[in-house]
């Protein structure tokens, strides 16, 4: 019932007419642990078509661990601008990243190193594409709808994401797979330039492991044990098709001696920010 009573509460504001010619904008960033969201909204009198159409805004940083008190204002930065699926209308969705009051960026802004590599990368034209995998729990701390023997019926509202790498042991882990690609990968005879890139990431495996989750490297200590899909956390291996390796090269790449590769060791808990300025500061920058 409370559940029922609140979806017709807030469906019942969320059908209320609005102005066209403005709109609630949503500012959304990372707080000081690197992996839980901070939102605040706003009213603005035009609908941003761009990030920069947003104004740049703050907040009490001491609340989010990003400031002290004393000083506790920190400055939120328009940097991704999305349709709100859950306001609707012409409510918008604004990525920030968040500055100190002096302009620099706070620890946990990873975006800012990662947008740095990218920059000096940039002739290369990285491509990724991130397969994060997550588990859907209810509000008993289970995952939600899947009995203690048997299979699962329909999920529905009422559950909570959990990013956990490894929340049962006796279940596969939830990674961040990394798809990942320059454009030499992606021409003819790419292979080479693949299988190049894979020896450099051979060579850093401990440092990659250690930005490849939030607490560097410990959660993927237990994801990663060389069983339910994954190679050991401590050895670096690859192979065609094979997802018991640390680095996978696609069948279908292979095929063609052109593409891409995947990298399955990022954890579910992953900065991408991180992951993949780490991956093109080995491959591409050396």
């Amino acid at each position: 019932m409370m559940h029922d009573l609140g979806s017709n509460i807030v469906s019942r504001y969320l059908d209320l007419e609005t102005d066209d010619k403005g709109c609630v904008v949503t500012y959304v960033w990372i707080d000081n642990t690197g992996n839980h969201l901070r939102s605040k909204t706003r009213t603005l009198l035009s609908v941003p078509k761009v990030p920069s159409d947003c104004p740049r805004w703050d907040f009490d940083g001491s609340s989010t661990g990003q400031a002290s008190g004393l000083n506790s204002d920190c400055l939120l930065i328009p940097v991704a601008l999305f349709d709100d699926p859950f306001f609707g209308g012409n409510a918008k969705l604004v990525l920030a990243e968040v500055l100190t009051h002096d302009g620099s960026p706070v620890d946990t802004n990873n975006r800012r190193k990662c947008l740095k590599v990218m920059e000096k990368a940039k002739s290369s034209h990285p491509w990724f594409g991130i397969e994060q995998e997550y588990v859907i729990f209810g509000s008993d701390n289970r995952p939600f709808g899947w009995p203690k023997n048997g299979f699962p019926g329909p999920q529905d509202f009422g559950v909570t994401i959990n990013l956990n790498p490894k929340p049962y042991d006796e279940w596969n882990g939830s990674g961040a797979h990394t798809n990942y690609s320059t454009l030499k990968m992606r021409e003819d005879n790419g292979r080479i330039e693949i299988d190049q890139a894979i020896e450099k990431l051979s060579l850093v495996h401990e440092q990659h492991m250690k930005d490849y989750d939030l607490n560097q490297g410990e959660d993927n200590k237990h994801r990663l044990t060389g069983i339910h899909e994954t190679a050991h956390y401590s050895q670096f291996s690859f192979g065609v098709a094979n997802r018991m390796a640390s680095i996978r090269i696609p069948r279908q790449c292979a095929l063609n001696g052109k593409g891409y590769l995947e990298d399955r060791r990022p954890a579910s808990n992953c900065d991408p920010y991180l992951v993949t300025g780490a991956i093109v500061n080995t491959t591409v920058l050396n």
